[in-house]
C-alpha cells in the first residue's frame, strides 16, 4: 500500500520529504534530478516514495521590496528657475536657493514708515502732505522665510503724497508735518495779515479786521498782534516790536503817542506772548510785544 507523501519542506540546507508516521526523508539541496528519479517509486520500510518532479527546483524568492534611494545620495537636481515653495526657487546651479522677492508672501504694512511734508495745493492752501513707501522691495529673509515687517529693505519705492490735512482759510496754518511727525491744520499765528493786510488773524484763527479800525495807528511802528482789555489799564493795541529797535515798551509807546499799558516777551513768530516784562525792561535783542494804551 502506497502512503500518500505530504508536500516537502525545507528543514535547514535539506529537503525533508515526510512520509507516513513521523518518518522523514532528508535529501540534499544539491541533488540533481538524476537521483531524485532514481529514488522515485522506490521504499523505506515498506512505504513508497513519492516526490513531486520539481522538487529539485529552489523556490522563487519574492523580490526585493524598493527602499528607495540611499540615505546618503545626492538630491535630483531641479530646473533653474523652477519654483519650489515659499521663498524658494531652483538656482542656476540646480540647486534650491531664496529668491530676492516672492510675490506669494503676504504684504508688509509700510504705514510706520511714512514721511511728511508741507506743499501748496492746487488752490493755493497749505497742506500736510503723507508720502507713503510701497512694499515692493526684496521680501525673502531665507528659504520659506518671508518678510513681516516694515524696513527701509522691503519699503523701497515711494508714492506720491497723499493730503492729509489742509490749512482751509488765510487764518489757518499747518502745525507739525515734518519727517515722520504728522501733520493738522490749527489757526496761524495771532496777528498773521489777512484779507490783503485789512484785517489780523486772531488767536481762533479768524480774520479780525476791527483790529485796524481800533489800533491801525500803529502799523507804522511795528506788526499789530491783537488788542485787549487790561483789568487796571483798559484798552490796548499789542504791537510787535522790531528787533532792531530795542527799546523798552515805554519808550516804544511813547514814540507812538499813547502810554504803555505793559510788555511781554514774545515767541519767533514775533506776536505770541510769554512772560510779562512791564514797560521799563529792556528786551536786549529778544522779540518783544508792547502793549500801547488806544
Amino acid at each position: 500500500m502506497r502512503a500518500a507523501a505530504r508536500a516537502p519542506r525545507w528543514v535547514g540546507p535539506a529537503l525533508a520529504v515526510a512520509l507516513g508516521g513521523c518518518a522523514e526523508l532528508e535529501l540534499p539541496l544539491d541533488a540533481g534530478p538524476a537521483r531524485l528519479d532514481a529514488l522515485i517509486g522506490s521504499s523505506v520500510d515498506g512505504l513508497v516514495v513519492d516526490i513531486p518532479q520539481d522538487a529539485a527546483r529552489p523556490r522563487e524568492m519574492a523580490p526585493p521590496r524598493d527602499q528607495g534611494p540611499p540615505a546618503d545620495a545626492a538630491p535630483r537636481p531641479c530646473a533653474p528657475g523652477e519654483p519650489l515653495g515659499l521663498c524658494e526657487v531652483c538656482g542656476p546651479d540646480g540647486r534650491p536657493t531664496a529668491p530676492a522677492r516672492d510675490e506669494t508672501c503676504p504684504v508688509v504694512d509700510c504705514g510706520p514708515l511714512a514721511t511728511y511734508r508741507t506743499a501748496i495745493d492746487d488752490q493755493g492752501r497749505a497742506v500736510c502732505e503723507a508720502v507713503f513707501a510701497n512694499p515692493s522691495g526684496p521680501n525673502c529673509l531665507a528659504i520659506g522665510r518671508c518678510a513681516d515687517r516694515p524696513t527701509p529693505t522691503v519699503c523701497e519705492q515711494r508714492m506720491v503724497g497723499v493730503t492729509v490735512a489742509v490749512a482751509d482759510g488765510e487764518c489757518r496754518a499747518i502745525d507739525g508735518c515734518e519727517g515722520m511727525t504728522p501733520g493738522e491744520a490749527g489757526p496761524a499765528p495771532a496777528g498773521t495779515a489777512c484779507q490783503g493786510g485789512d484785517g489780523v488773524c486772531n488767536e481762533r484763527g479768524e480774520c479780525d479786521t476791527s483790529l485796524l479800525e481800533q489800533c491801525g495807528d500803529f502799523t507804522a511802528f511795528g506788526e499789530l498782534c491783537g488788542q485787549g482789555v487790561h483789568p487796571a489799564r483798559g484798552a490796548y493795541c499789542a504791537v510787535g516790536q522790531p528787533a532792531q529797535a530795542n527799546q523798552t515798551c515805554g519808550s516804544f509807546c511813547t514814540d507812538a503817542q499813547a502810554a504803555c499799558v505793559s510788555g511781554t516777551l514774545a515767541e519767533a513768530d514775533g506776536c505770541t506772548p510769554t512772560d510779562e516784562v512791564g514797560c521799563f525792561a529792556a528786551p536786549q535783542g529778544a522779540r518783544i510785544v508792547c502793549w500801547c494804551r488806544r
